[in-house]
């Protein structure tokens, strides 16, 4: 493991750990959140993926809503409890980044310029200095909390529906 991935992995869990377990989700130690609803029958699942090659040196969030038997990603008897975000059916999957509103909304229906324009799939730097590594988590926690949390509810079957007026 990189001193990069060990600075990561050590600032990953003093910023999201605490306020993710505060909404009910728990820490599987490499990087997955999962929040278990419904009697443990539906899984909601937040996944920090490091990127490789071109990609080293940043990260992104996959989210998703894992409901057993719903899509062909599922193994048979996969349990929740070790779901991952591609396990998940593909309209019960997002990446966090793509939840950001567009900077000219307008724009990003329009053909080509929808490209420049649209959601686009963020991948926030990280490194061996602390500092910009706990920049880029801090911000991935309030994106987190002001959307990425209401659109795993919105993904997730009405039987396992965190209801907005109670504490999480």
């Amino acid at each position: 493991m990189s001193d990069a991935s060990k600075v990561f992995d050590r600032a990953l869990r003093a910023i999201l750990r605490e306020p993710m377990a505060q909404h009910g989700f728990g820490f599987d130690g490499s990087r997955t959140f999962r929040r278990h609803l419904a009697g443990g029958a539906i899984t909601q699942i937040v996944n920090v993926q490091l990127g490789q090659r071109s990609m080293s040196g940043k990260f992104t969030v996959n989210l998703g809503v894992y409901v057993p038997g719903e899509a062909s990603a599922n193994p048979a008897g996969l349990s929740g409890r070790k779901a991952l975000e591609y396990h998940c059916a593909p309209n019960r999957r997002e990446r966090l980044g793509r939840l950001v509103p567009a900077p000219l909304p307008a724009l990003q229906w329009l053909p080509l310029l929808g490209l420049f324009f649209g959601p686009k799939d963020i991948w926030w730097p990280f490194s061996a200095e602390p500092l910009r590594t706990e920049r880029s988590l801090q911000r991935v926690r309030s994106l987190l909390t002001q959307r990425g949390l209401r659109w795993l509810d919105g993904a997730t079957p009405a039987a396992g529906r965190v209801d907005a007026d109670q504490p999480r």
